[in-house]
């Protein structure tokens, strides 16, 4: 919708901060989403009690990938990153969510929101290390383009080995092995359906 690509555009061009989204509200259906938001907030529970609702992300990698598209067609409209970047990234959640059990779901929807949030402005920081004025190729040869830095940045973030291994794989693995529960790694920050 016009509103998600304005926000879009003010975050990443006014603001300069990462072309992060949440995709309990950012995502296909924009007016049915916006009506949500204007019910979302004291609900009255069976006992009469108010208690307070919010949004929820994607239940699992179908509709987050439902919203992940509708990003990057926004992102590729307002010259933030190229199909082939944003379609690496979205690959490599592909191949978790393929990997690992279900019940993993919640822990990398929450690895991917820290991924896009906030190890995205890391590397973008850490790209400040380059020239301003001409591309340079880094040393797991991508190339870094002053022009376009995000698109350094998405095809940077599935080649930061670390980050993944702390955020998602050793937990992901202890859980598809029945050692510990999802919720034990989760901590609740970005809730699912």
């Amino acid at each position: 919708s016009y509103d998600q690509l304005a926000g879009l555009h003010h975050t990443v061009s006014v603001l300069k901060l990462p072309p992060y989204v949440d995709f309990a509200a950012f995502g296909p259906h924009a007016i049915r989403t916006l009506r949500k938001l204007k019910l979302t907030g004291l609900v009255m529970n069976p006992s009469g009690q108010l208690h307070r609702t919010e949004l929820v992300g994607p239940m699992n990698f179908d509709q987050w990938e439902a919203c992940f598209n509708v990003f990057r067609t926004a992102c590729v409209m307002l010259g933030v990153a190229s199909y082939a970047a944003l379609d690496a990234y979205k690959d490599h959640i592909k191949s978790y969510a393929c990997t690992y059990s279900n019940e993993t779901w919640t822990l990398l929807y929450q690895a991917d929101t820290r991924a896009r949030r906030e190890q995205a402005q890391r590397i973008r920081r850490n790209s400040s290390k380059f020239s301003e004025e001409a591309k340079v190729v880094d040393s797991d040869g991508i190339t870094y383009d002053p022009s376009m830095p995000w698109e350094y940045v998405f095809r940077k973030l599935p080649k930061d080995f670390a980050f993944w291994k702390k955020e998602f794989e050793s937990a992901a693995i202890l859980i598809t092995a029945n050692i510990n529960r999802a919720d034990f790694a989760v901590a609740g920050e970005v809730p699912v359906a």
